[in-house]
C-alpha cells in the first residue's frame, strides 16, 4: 500500500467535494448535539527497525481497523476507540503440509504473520470551512497476539513474537460528503513503543 497514492487520492476527493458544495450550510464539522460516528480505516504502519529485526519481519505492516467515535455537543472535543489487524511483512515464513478436514485433500500451505491492535484516543476538531476539518488527537495503542502461523489450521506450527504499541499524537485532515459521510487522511507519530508512525485513509458515517 503506497502512502503517497493514499494522500493524493484523499486530497483530490476532499477538494472535489468542497468545490461541489453549492450549499455549505448542509455540512457540519462541529455537531450541535452529541453523537456517534462509526468508521473504518486502512493504511500502513511503520515499525522500529530494531524491533522488526528481532521479530524477523519487515519495518512496515498493513493495518485495517474499525472504530467508534463520540462527539460532544457544541464542542470541538471527541473520543475515539477501536481495533483491528496488522499484517506483517514476514521474513521468516514457513510452509507446512496440511490435510483438509472435510475432503481429506493434502497440500502445502504457507504461513502468515499477523497481530491485533486496540487503541483509544481523544482530541479536538477544528473546522477549516463548512466542508473541511482538521483534527488533533493524543492516543494509546496496544498490540498483542503477534505471531506467524498457518491460517485456519489446528495443531499447526505457530511462532509468537513481540511488537508493542505505545502512545502517539495524530493529525487528521478530512471532509464531509453528502451530510453524513466523512473521509479523512490521518498521520500518527508514535512517542513510545515499537511502532514509529502510521498513515491511513479513514471513512466514517456520523449520527447526530
Amino acid at each position: 500500500m503506497n502512502p503517497s497514492r493514499i494522500l493524493t487520492g484523499a486530497i483530490a476527493l476532499l477538494f472535489a467535494s468542497a468545490a461541489c458544495a453549492s450549499d455549505p450550510s448542509k455540512f457540519q464539522t462541529v455537531p450541535k448535539t452529541s453523537g456517534w460516528e462509526f468508521g473504518l480505516s486502512a493504511g500502513q504502519t511503520h515499525i522500529d527497525s530494531a524491533a522488526a529485526t528481532d521479530a524477523y519481519i519487515g519495518d512496515s505492516a498493513d493495518i485495517f481497523t474499525l472504530n467508534i467515535q463520540y462527539y460532544f455537543a457544541n464542542s470541538p472535543w471527541m473520543l475515539n476507540a477501536g481495533g483491528g489487524s496488522l499484517s506483517y511483512d514476514d521474513q521468516l515464513g514457513f510452509s507446512q503440509v496440511v490435510r483438509e478436514e472435510y475432503t481429506g485433500d493434502i497440500y502445502t500451505k504457507d504461513s502468515a504473520a499477523r497481530g491485533t491492535i486496540l487503541f483509544i484516543e481523544g482530541g479536538a476538531n477544528y473546522p477549516i470551512n463548512p466542508a473541511l476539518f482538521l483534527q488533533g488527537r493524543l492516543g494509546l495503542s496496544s498490540v498483542f497476539g503477534s505471531s506467524r502461523s498457518i491460517d485456519n489450521c489446528s495443531n499447526c506450527q505457530e511462532e509468537d513474537f513481540d511488537i508493542n504499541g505505545g502512545s502517539y499524537g495524530s493529525v487528521t485532515f478530512g471532509g464531509t460528503i453528502a451530510d453524513k459521510v466523512e473521509i479523512a487522511l490521518q498521520y500518527q507519530y508514535y512517542l513510545s513503543g515499537d511502532l514509529t508512525s502510521t498513515v491511513s485513509l479513514n471513512v466514517g458515517s456520523h449520527f447526530f
